[in-house]
C-alpha cells in the first residue's frame, strides 16, 4: 500500500495487484495440472477395469456356446501383467496389451466351463503404476458357481 499526502494508506498500486494475481494465476495452474492427471488416472484405469469385464463376460459366453473351456491367461513381462489373452484351449482368440500405467493383479487365471462357471472365484485389482493414477483402484469379481463378473471402485 502507498502512503498518501497525508501519511495515510490509501490502496494498493497496481504493481502489487499484477504481482498478486500473477500469484494466484501460478497456483490455480499447478491445482489445475495436478486435478486433471488425478481425474485422467480414474478415467484411465475404469476404462481397463471394464475392458476386462467385458472380455471376461465374453469369455463366458463364448464358453457356453461351444461346449469348450475359455479362459484369459495374464503374461507377466518385466515384473507386471503386459496384456491378457482370451484363449480356447490352446488357441489364441484376442490379445490385449494393458496401457504401461495400469498396474494388474489376479489371484488365478479365469477358466470358464461349459456350463457358464468358473470353477473357483477369481480376484482381479486394478490401479495405476504413477502417483496420479495409484489413488484410485478397481476389483473385478468373478463368482466360482455361476461365473457372472463384477467390477467395483474401491476408493
Amino acid at each position: 500500500m502507498r502512503p498518501d499526502r497525508r501519511g495515510r494508506r490509501r490502496g494498493f498500486s497496481l504493481i502489487e495487484l499484477i504481482a498478486a494475481l500473477a500469484l494466484v494465476g501460478v497456483v490455480a495452474i499447478a491445482g489445475s495440472k495436478q486435478f486433471r492427471l488425478a481425474a485422467l488416472g480414474v478415467a484411465r484405469g475404469g476404462t481397463v477395469a471394464h475392458r476386462l469385464a467385458i472380455d471376461l463376460q465374453r469369455a463366458r459366453r463364448m464358453a457356453i456356446n461351444s461346449g469348450v473351456v475359455h479362459r484369459l491367461v495374464f503374461r507377466r513381462q518385466a515384473g507386471r501383467v503386459a496384456e491378457y489373452r482370451v484363449m480356447r484351449g490352446s488357441v489364441t482368440l484376442e490379445r490385449t496389451e494393458l496401457p504401461l500405467h495400469v498396474q494388474v493383479s489376479a489371484s488365478g487365471t479365469p477358466r470358464f466351463r461349459p456350463t457358464g462357471a468358473a470353477g473357483r472365484g477369481l480376484q482381479i485389482v486394478i490401479g495405476g503404476a504413477v502417483a496420479a493414477d495409484a489413488a484410485t483402484r478397481w476389483q473385478i469379481e468373478v463368482a466360482g458357481a455361476t461365473g457372472c463378473v463384477r467390477v467395483t471402485r474401491l476408493n
